[in-house]
This record gives structure tokens, C-alpha cells and sequence, in this order.
């Protein structure tokens, strides 16, 4: 499953995905790719839904943030489903630089195109409120979905947000209810409140071209707008979590349509079918522009890499470069992290040519591990390309022959490590082509794995139940021996590379290593004694164990034990005794 977000000013969520997914069929020809472009509320929300949903477009004339007549597009998604962003008719980017004033912009058009999406038979909106150009509390919404917000003297406000310092009553006569038969869910990872130092005037005014002034006069009207709506029309919404985003515009989906906000990565890769289509994947790859801390804390990928890991599937992130703490997604399960910008990308390149580099960087993923398992045993990076290459063709030929349950990654590393021995023999046989003698070729093969077997994959594949035991102890690991196993044992990161990962030294890394293996040790030993049975269990289970009335799971334990346990060996040993001796005797 190729599921990224977009990589912001490049490539579209959808654009990525296509991109990833050749560079995955140009090392799998045969693999089956599916592509579920995510996002995370902001930009691009409408573009990944329709396409992983395989939904349509459509497209409204609304006003845009100063009154211009805009185009803006929505998406139709499964059966009653709609989805669009506030960006599309009030955005940032619909408002040159010489006139952005959230006094005077507004969402008007944004109302406008919630009507025009409210189609018959439409149940659930799914709204991403990111990019907006207005502070004016969705009063402009709510002024184009019929509610008048009206003056002292009875007259309709104007738009923008500094008119709803002037703000006296609410009109709702004009506004046909939508619930409860419309939903509106709306993606909101922000949890500033309307008002105050951290309200949207304050926070979020200044880049929409604010100043300090405008911003005091715009925190003033607003304080206004939520005293008005929580008298007329019964809602306080001035304080709640997140009613600050988009100038306000969360204030007003809360108050005017009843709407409910949501974290924006959650709700759209929900939205995508993501979990049903989870289901029979081998792999998960996502990605972004730039992966740092935040992805992991409320980014799609993020997200995507959380699910994929309760449903034990390997995740790789493709990015285009990497942030401070990004280190942190190896909790979240991501066993690989690729940077364009460390595989000696130049950046301007990547910004030129996205599309072909983000396919490079998906070939490089795909074939990551298993070059860096045969470099490390022969030390030849050239040699190492060609016997990975070697590796994936053995591999695609053996695809048709083997089922579902099949552990393939096992596989494949153990065709590399086969490989890689012959080239040791071949290395052998060359460095002593003078000859060496009987006993000396005998000791040299001995000591070298036999590849002569010819490998059975349905005899060799893995328990999947042994893989579920060692992942249930792992989770139940420290969090920071958790980290360096799988820094160390899945990413095959050096103890240097580790040491600056975790800003330790090696010596320090060294034996956090050795405590978290030991305690993986006594955590996995302990995991296998779970549910034996003690002395005391065992002792008035052994009339019915010789009887043959306990059941098999029951009988399995008593006869574990029995075999450990002196005393009870000598119990069934003296009851046997006794029922021979009544059996002589009848």
C-alpha cells in the first residue's frame, strides 16, 4: 500500500503515490500497488479523498475572500459523502499581498459553497479549514446559508471581520436546519480558543495581514460575535478547543451548522478506506516533503504509520528531507526512513524534477535492506548492487508459488545471505588457485552454511505465531530499550549512527543494547511459560489427566508438567501401580 501525503509546493498526494508506486513495480513488476493518497486537513484534503475513494469533482462559482468571483472545486465521496476545504473559496492564496486585511475579508463564499454542495441524499461533510484569509468567525458563512446578523438599527452587518464589533442580534428564521440528517465533521488539529492571547486574532491575524492595531480591533469584535451567539442562539463557544481556527471559522461551524471538530490526520485517513484496504498488505509506504517531529504528532504519515503498525505491517517513509526529531516515527513503526536529500539529490533537482526522484527514492527503499545486509558481509558496494539485484529476480520468480501466508521478507533475506556465501567460496577457490589441500578445502567449506538444500519456502516460512509472541513482547518493552532494538536490529544502524541518533555516547549505546536484549530475553522466556501449571494446579488434575477426561489444551499442561516435576511423576507412577495391582486382583 502506497499511501503519502502531499509533498507541499511539489507533488499532490495523489501525484506522490503514482510516483512511489513505480518506483515499487520497477523492483516488483508483479507486486500488486494499491494507492490511498491521505491527508492531514490543511491543503490538499479534497485531492486525496476523491482520489483514494475514486469520488468525483465538481466545481462552484462562489465570491472569494474580498468579494471577486473564484471557482472553487469539491469532492463527492462514497454514498453521501462530501468533501471541502475553506481554502478553496476564502483561502490565503486567493488574496494578493497588497490587499490582505482580515478586516475586510471574509467567508462568504465559503457559505456559498456549502450550499452548493449540499446535494440530495447528502448525509456527512468532511471539512478541512486550513489556509483561510478571514477572522471574521464564519459570520460570512453563516450570512450566505440564510442566518442575518443584523445591527442596532436592524440592518445586515457588512462583510468582514472588523463589522462584528457592531454585531446586535442574530436572525436564525432565514437558515433551514441541516441536523441531525447532515453531519459536518470537521478536520481541526489546532486548539486555540476564539479570544485572547492565543485566539485567532492574535495568533493567526498577523500573517493574514494584521497589524497590531487591527489585530486588538479584531480580537474586540469577535469577543463581541461569541457574547451575541451564546445569547441569541443558546452556544458558548468562545473557550472550546480549536474555535479559534481559521479566524474563528471553528466558532461558527460549531455554532451555526453543529458541527464537531476532529483531528484533521485521523478523520482523513478514515475517510480514505485506509483500514479496510490495510487489510492483506505486505508493506506500507507513505511520506511527505520534509518528515521532522511533527510527523509523528499529528501528520498523516503519522497516522498511517500507527495503524500499520497495530496491524504488524513494516512501514518505509519516503521524504524529501529530514527535520529535527524525526527520529521519533521509529516508535510509530516506521523501520526505514529515505531522504531524496541523502541520496545525493541536490535539492534544486528534487524541486525540478519530483515526480522522478520521489520513483528513485521508492527503488531505493524496496531494495534498502537487503543491499545493506549484502554490503555488510562482502564489503563490495558494487557487488553488493548486483547481488541485491540478483536476490529480487530469484525473488519475482518464486511469487507465483507461494500463498498468502507466506513470510516473503524471511525469504528474500535468506536467498541474499545464500548468495552472499557462494561469493565467499568464489573468493576462496580464487585467492588459492594454487591449490589447497584436501583437509584444507574440507575445514574452508565446513565452515561456510550449505546452500547445496535446495530452499522449500512452505517448509522454511516463519511461525506467524512466534511472530506474534516476539511482537506482543516487544510492546510490553521500555519505550527507550523498544527504540534502540529496533534502531539497532530493524534499521541496522551502526553503534556510532546510534549514539548520534539518541545524543549518547557508544558506550552508553552498548549497554543500553545489552539490558534491552537481556530484557527482551527474560520477557520472551516469560511469555513462554504463560500458562503452565504450578504443583498445587497440577495435583488434583492427575485423577482426571489418567483417566482421559481433561480436555487437550488441559491435558497438554498436566503432561508439561509431569515431565518437569519429580513429585508428580512419582504420583502418577505409585496411582498406576495401584491400578494395576486392582486389575491382577479382579
Amino acid at each position: 500500500m502506497v499511501a503519502p501525503n502531499a509533498f507541499k509546493g511539489t507533488l499532490t498526494a495523489s501525484q506522490a503515490a503514482a510516483a512511489i508506486a513505480r518506483g515499487v513495480r520497477e523492483v516488483f513488476p508483479d507486486a500488486e500497488v494499491l494507492e490511498v493518497p491521505v491527508a492531514d486537513g490543511g491543503d490538499g484534503t479534497v485531492e486525496a479523498l476523491v482520489s483514494a475513494n475514486h469520488g468525483q469533482y465538481r466545481t462552484a462559482e462562489v465570491e472569494g475572500p474580498l468579494g471577486d468571483p473564484v471557482k472553487a472545486t469539491y469532492g463527492l465521496i462514497g454514498k453521501g459523502g462530501t468533501v471541502l476545504e475553506l481554502a478553496a473559496a476564502s483561502g490565503l492564496a486567493l488574496v494578493p499581498h497588497s490587499r490582505r486585511d482580515p478586516r475586510k475579508t471574509s467567508t462568504y463564499g465559503f457559505g456559498q459553497l456549502l450550499q452548493a454542495a449540499r446535494a440530495p441524499g447528502t448525509v456527512e461533510f468532511i471539512v478541512g479549514i486550513g489556509g483561510s484569509a478571514t477572522n471574521d468567525g464564519g459570520a460570512g458563512m453563516a450570512q450566505a446559508l440564510g442566518y442575518r446578523l443584523l445591527d442596532v438599527d436592524d440592518r445586515d452587518l457588512p462583510r468582514g471581520g472588523a463589522a462584528l464589533a457592531r454585531l446586535e442580534r442574530i436572525d436564525a428564521s432565514g437558515f433551514e436546519s441541516w441536523a441531525p440528517a447532515v453531519k459536518v465533521m470537521v478536520a481541526c488539529d489546532v486548539t486555540n480558543p476564539l479570544t485572547g492571547p492565543q485566539g485567532a486574532s492574535a495568533v493567526y491575524g498577523p500573517q493574514k495581514g494584521a497589524d497590531d492595531a487591527a489585530v486588538r480591533e479584531l480580537d474586540a469584535a469577535l469577543a463581541r460575535f461569541a457574547d451575541v451567539v451564546e445569547r441569541d442562539l443558546g452556544k458558548r463557544v468562545a473557550d472550546v478547543p480549536g474555535a479559534g481556527a481559521a479566524g474563528g471559522t471553528g466558532a461558527g461551524l460549531m455554532a451555526f451548522l453543529d458541527a464537531s471538530l476532529v483531528r484533521g490526520a485521523p478523520l482523513i485517513v478514515s475517510a480514505s478506506g485506509f483500514d479496510s484496504k490495510l487489510e492483506g498488505a505486505d508493506l506500507v509506504i507513505t511520506g511527505e516533503g520534509q518528515v521532522d517531529a511533527q510527523t509523528a504528532y499529528g501528520k498523516a504519515p503519522g497516522e498511517v504509520a500507527q495503524r500499520a503498525q497495530a496491524a504488524r505491517i513494516p512501514v518505509l517513509l519516503l521524504a524529501g528531507s529530514k527535520g529535527a526529531g524525526w527520529e521519533a516515527l521509529s516508535t510509530l513503526g516506521v523501520t526505514s526512513v529515505v531522504a531524496l536529500t541523502e541520496e545525493g539529490v541536490d535539492l534544486e533537482q528534487a524541486l525540478n524534477e519530483p515526480e522522478r526522484m520521489l520513483t528513485q527514492a521508492a527503488v531505493v527503499a524496496c531494495r534498502r535492506p537487503i543491499y545493506r545486509l549484502v554490503r555488510r558481509k562482502l564489503g563490495d558496494a558494487l557487488l553488493a548492487e548486483d547481488i541485491a539485484q540478483e536476490t529480487f529476480m530469484k525473488a519475482l520468480r518464486m511469487m507465483d508459488r507461494v500463498d498468502e501466508s507466506f513470510n516473503f521478507g524471511g525469504w528474500v533475506h535468506t536467498v541474499a545471505r545464500n548468495l552472499c556465501y557462494d561469493e565467499l567460496r568464489r573468493r576462496q577457490r580464487d585467492l588459492r588457485a594454487d591449490g589447497p589441500t584436501e583437509e584444507e578445502d574440507a575445514e574452508m567449506m565446513a565452515n561456510l552454511p550449505s546452500t547445496a538444500r535446495a530452499f522449500d519456502p512452505v517448509l522454511q516460512q516463519e511461525s506467524n505465531e512466534t511472530r506474534r509472541q516476539v511482537w506482543h513482547v516487544a510492546q510490553r518493552l521500555p519505550e527507550k530499550y523498544r527504540l534502540v532494538l529496533t534502531l539497532r536490529e530493524l534499521q541496522d544502524m551502526s553503534y556510532r549512527q546510534i549514539a548520534r541518533t539518541l545524543k549518547m555516547s557508544e558506550s552508553a549505546v552498548e549497554t543500553l543494547l545489552y539490558r534491552a536484549r537481556l530484557r527482551f530475553k527474560e520477557e520472551y522466556l516469560a511469555s513462554q511459560r504463560e500458562g503452565e501449571l504450578s504443583h498445587e494446579e497440577t495435583v488434583p488434575l492427575l485423577a482426571p489427566y489418567l483417566a482421559g477426561k481433561l480436555r487437550r489444551p488441559q491435558a497438554d499442561a498436566v503432561r508439561d508438567h509431569i515431565a518437569t516435576c519429580t513429585k508428580c511423576a512419582r504420583r502418577i507412577g505409585r496411582r498406576r501401580l495401584k491400578d494395576q495391582r486392582r486389575s491382577v486382583e479382579k
